[in-house]
Protein backbone atom coordinates (compact mmCIF):
# COMPACT_ATOMS: atom_id res chain seq x y z
CA UNK A 1 0.00 0.00 0.00
CA UNK A 2 2.90 2.36 0.72
CA UNK A 3 4.48 1.54 -2.04
CA UNK A 4 1.57 2.25 -4.41
CA UNK A 5 1.32 5.60 -2.56
CA UNK A 6 5.08 6.84 -3.43
CA UNK A 7 4.56 5.40 -7.01
CA UNK A 8 1.08 7.37 -6.76
CA UNK A 9 2.64 10.95 -5.53
CA UNK A 10 5.76 10.40 -7.88
CA UNK A 11 3.47 10.42 -11.19
CA UNK A 12 1.67 13.36 -9.50
CA UNK A 13 4.49 15.17 -9.21
CA UNK A 14 5.90 14.76 -12.99
CA UNK A 15 2.50 15.42 -14.25
CA UNK A 16 3.06 18.74 -11.90
CA UNK A 17 6.44 18.82 -13.50
CA UNK A 18 5.11 18.64 -17.08
CA UNK A 19 2.45 21.01 -16.49
CA UNK A 20 4.61 23.73 -15.60
CA UNK A 21 6.81 23.35 -18.59
CA UNK A 22 3.65 23.77 -21.08
CA UNK A 23 2.75 27.11 -18.92
CA UNK A 24 6.35 28.17 -19.71
CA UNK A 25 6.67 26.44 -23.36
CA UNK A 26 2.73 28.76 -23.52
CA UNK A 27 4.77 32.00 -21.64
CA UNK A 28 7.70 31.87 -23.87
CA UNK A 29 5.32 31.75 -27.25
CA UNK A 30 3.30 34.69 -26.21
CA UNK A 31 6.09 36.64 -25.87
CA UNK A 32 7.37 35.39 -29.37
CA UNK A 33 4.43 36.23 -31.04
CA UNK A 34 4.23 40.15 -29.04
CA UNK A 35 7.99 40.36 -30.61
CA UNK A 36 6.67 39.59 -34.42
CA UNK A 37 3.61 41.89 -33.76
CA UNK A 38 5.23 44.95 -32.97
CA UNK A 39 8.10 44.12 -35.54
CA UNK A 40 5.68 44.07 -38.08
CA UNK A 41 3.81 46.87 -36.83
CA UNK A 42 6.63 48.66 -37.12
CA UNK A 43 7.63 47.95 -40.48
CA UNK A 44 4.07 48.86 -41.16
CA UNK A 45 4.88 52.54 -40.04
CA UNK A 46 7.62 52.82 -42.10
CA UNK A 47 7.27 56.33 -43.74
CA UNK A 48 8.97 57.96 -46.83
CA UNK A 49 9.02 61.78 -47.02
CA UNK A 50 10.53 63.57 -49.72
CA UNK A 51 12.68 66.66 -48.23
CA UNK A 52 14.48 69.63 -50.29
CA UNK A 53 17.28 70.10 -48.15
CA UNK A 54 19.09 69.64 -44.93
CA UNK A 55 20.50 71.44 -41.86
CA UNK A 56 22.89 69.54 -39.27
CA UNK A 57 23.64 71.30 -35.74
CA UNK A 58 25.29 69.00 -33.18
CA UNK A 59 23.94 65.77 -33.28
CA UNK A 60 20.63 66.39 -34.81
CA UNK A 61 19.65 67.44 -38.26
CA UNK A 62 16.95 68.86 -39.73
CA UNK A 63 15.20 67.84 -42.78
CA UNK A 64 12.95 70.68 -44.97
CA UNK A 65 10.15 68.60 -46.87
CA UNK A 66 9.59 69.75 -50.05
CA UNK A 67 6.86 71.88 -50.15
CA UNK A 68 4.03 69.42 -51.59
CA UNK A 69 4.69 66.86 -48.63
CA UNK A 70 2.71 65.90 -45.68
CA UNK A 71 4.52 65.84 -42.80
CA UNK A 72 2.13 65.45 -40.47
CA UNK A 73 2.39 61.53 -39.90
CA UNK A 74 5.74 62.87 -37.94
CA UNK A 75 4.13 65.21 -35.46
CA UNK A 76 5.52 63.39 -32.06
CA UNK A 77 7.01 60.66 -33.62
CA UNK A 78 10.69 59.57 -32.81
CA UNK A 79 12.19 59.38 -36.41
CA UNK A 80 14.53 56.48 -37.72
CA UNK A 81 16.39 57.75 -40.77
CA UNK A 82 17.79 55.55 -43.36
CA UNK A 83 21.20 56.86 -44.52
CA UNK A 84 22.17 55.38 -47.97
CA UNK A 85 24.80 52.32 -47.83
CA UNK A 86 24.24 52.17 -43.84
CA UNK A 87 21.20 50.74 -43.42
CA UNK A 88 18.26 51.72 -40.40
CA UNK A 89 19.94 53.64 -37.56
CA UNK A 90 23.06 54.26 -38.86
CA UNK A 91 25.30 56.12 -36.33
Amino acid sequence: MLREEVVDGALALDAVGRLEEQRELALYQTWVDLLSAKTELEKMRCVRLAYAGREATGEFVRLKLKPDTDGSALVGQDVDLVVAGQGQGAP
